[in-house]
This record gives structure tokens, C-alpha cells and sequence, in this order.
């Protein structure tokens, strides 16, 4: 059976040493999540080394990156989630890429000493520790918000664009300034702007805030046109006469309509009545003749 003691114990000697280039000294050391990759700062030397810990690695306890800072390289942290460190020095954070082995960015911060630096556990959330004076600790994040493009809405007709936000730790709250164009409205909770605007306005541009109650705070300006309602064309009314179109009471095509509206009718009626009273004619004509022989 095996025992395991509960007391403390001491390291061994050292079993292995790892030299830096040139004469840097080593200040902060920091191991990735995974445990097989060491960051280890230089502070005068504005300098962090990346270190092959993989047991398995054939560069094993070899720098396989060495970085330039634009600043002191007194502390760093690991974020949890892998991929990326955090170096401090004077007023500077920078974010190392350690996949790539480069330097993603640097921001500054509202201090002269940063000796300290610690990431939340997401990684989305860096705190400073400033060694100037009292000290203190200042807050910065990696939260984002996004705005959808330039847009146009129209009087009358349905609109809706929605904003995004993203690596917040926390709900986030929404708002916007100026006020939006009557008729639309801004939802704080999801974003989405919606509704029907009932009035025209000019291109605007609006500053819309994604924040959280941790203080933590991403503006965002984006731009609205409202157009004022299209005026309709009016339709083709009904032909006049003399004009060529079909007027009010004109027989459809092919039809058979009143003599008067069209005279379509005439022409076979004419020739009817004509044989009638040709035929009447030499009825008349006939009896005429008899008499006269019958006389002579």
C-alpha cells in the first residue's frame, strides 16, 4: 500500500539550468496552463524569452522566442485560457501572442511603476498593480463592441439593426446618445434598434455604449439617415375621346356594342333594312304595271 505524507517537502537541488542570452537578467517567471512552455521576463533589458518546458520536445529547455518590449519587463502573468501573457513595466501592458511568439499589443496605463499584473480567469480581464506612491490597482479588458454599417430608414417602413458585444466577464447594459428619430427605439438589453420611424432626419451620428457593472465600458459611434416617405405615382386614368384610347362605355375587343357607342352594329343592319324595302319596292311596282295593262 502506498502512503503519502501530508508534511511538508523540500525541493531538490537544482537539476537543471537554462541561461539566458547575453547578460539578461531574469525578473518574473511564468508557466502557460499546459505546463509546457515558461515565460521568463528580462526587466532592464525591455526583453521576454519563451522556453520550450515539453518533456517530450526535442527542444526541450531551449528560448524558442525572444521579445522586444517598448518598456521595463518587471512582471507577467499567464492568461488561463492559453495563448497569450501579460508583461508590465513603467505605464505599459503588452499582450504576448506565445503561439506566435510576438508581441500582439501594447497599451498604456495610468501609472509610472506597473510592477504587477494578474489576469481574470477567463483571461478577458487584466488588473495592475502600481508600485509608485500609495499604489493601487487598475482594471483593463479585452471586452469588444461592434456596429453594424452606415444605415438608411425610410418614413413609414420598418427598421431594425442590432449592435454586438463580445469578452465581456459580465451582462452587458446598452445605450445610445442622442436620442433616436421618433417612431424607433433602442432596446438596452439585447441591442437592437427597431420600429417605424414617422419623421425624416438628416444623417446623424450616434454614440452607442455596450458597459458592464464592473465598470468596464466599449463606445461605439454609428451613423443613421431617415428619408422622408416615397410620394406615389398616380395610375393612367381612362382615355378621353379623340384621344386614341378606349373610352367610357367602348364595346370589349371583339364584342358586339350599342350602335350608337361604336357603330359596329350599323353595317349589317343597314344592308337588312335595304333588302326589305327593295323587295317592297318591286312588290309595288309589279301591282302598278298590272293595273295599267288591265286598263288598256
Amino acid at each position: 500500500m502506498c502512503s503519502t505524507s501530508s508534511t511538508a517537502r523540500s525541493l531538490s537541488g537544482q537539476a537543471f539550468t537554462i541561461l539566458l542570452p547575453g547578460t539578461s537578467s531574469a525578473g518574473d517567471v511564468v508557466i502557460s496552463p499546459s505546463g509546457d512552455q515558461a515565460l521568463v521576463t528580462a526587466p532592464a533589458a525591455k526583453k521576454v524569452f519563451l522556453v520550450d518546458l515539453d518533456p517530450l520536445s526535442s527542444g526541450f529547455g531551449t528560448i524558442t522566442a525572444t521579445i522586444d518590449l517598448p518598456h521595463l519587463a518587471v512582471a507577467a502573468a499567464w492568461a488561463p485560457s492559453g495563448g497569450r501573457a501579460y508583461v508590465v513595466g513603467d505605464n505599459g501592458v503588452a499582450t504576448i501572442d506565445t503561439e506566435a511568439g510576438t508581441l500582439a499589443s501594447d497599451v498604456l496605463v495610468d501609472t509610472a511603476d506597473a510592477a504587477a499584473v494578474v489576469s481574470s480567469p477567463s483571461g478577458n480581464r487584466v488588473w495592475t498593480g502600481d508600485a509608485e506612491g500609495s499604489g493601487g490597482i487598475g482594471l483593463l479588458s479585452a471586452s469588444d463592441a461592434a456596429a453594424p454599417p452606415s444605415a438608411v430608414g425610410t418614413v413609414g417602413e420598418a427598421f431594425s439593426d442590432a449592435f454586438g458585444a463580445v469578452r465581456f466577464d459580465l451582462p452587458v447594459t446598452w445605450s445610445v446618445q442622442p436620442a433616436l428619430p421618433d417612431g424607433l427605439s433602442f432596446d438596452p438589453v439585447t441591442g437592437v434598434v427597431s420600429g417605424t420611424p414617422s419623421v425624416a432626419s438628416a444623417a446623424t451620428e450616434y454614440t452607442v455604449t455596450a458597459s458592464s457593472s464592473d465598470g468596464d465600458a466599449v463606445p461605439v459611434t454609428w451613423s443613421l439617415t431617415v428619408s422622408a416617405a416615397a410620394v406615389p405615382v398616380p395610375s393612367p386614368g381612362p382615355s378621353t375621346p379623340g384621344t386614341g384610347g378606349a373610352g367610357v362605355g367602348a364595346a370589349p375587343s371583339g364584342g358586339r356594342g350599342s350602335l350608337a357607342a361604336t357603330g359596329a352594329d350599323a353595317g349589317p343592319g343597314l344592308a337588312i333594312g335595304g333588302l326589305l324595302l327593295a323587295g317592297g319596292l318591286g312588290v309595288w311596282a309589279s301591282a302598278a304595271r298590272r293595273r295599267v295593262a288591265r286598263r288598256g
